[in-house]
């Protein structure tokens, strides 16, 4: 996986449905592990670890 550059590869993740999604589930999946006691949904209005 490239980091997001300006060469416009497909790649980066500002153009990679995938990769972005993918990203954002690790990311949530930190925060419920760190922060167990709240809600990410319910701050973010989003759950990217069940799609």
């Amino acid at each position: 996986m490239e980091h997001h550059t300006y060469d416009g590869s497909r790649e980066a993740v500002h153009r990679n449905h995938d990769i972005d999604t993918r990203l954002k589930g690790i990311a949530q999946a930190a925060f419920e592990k760190k922060y167990h006691e709240l809600c990410f949904r319910d701050i973010f209005g989003k759950n990217y670890v069940s799609l």
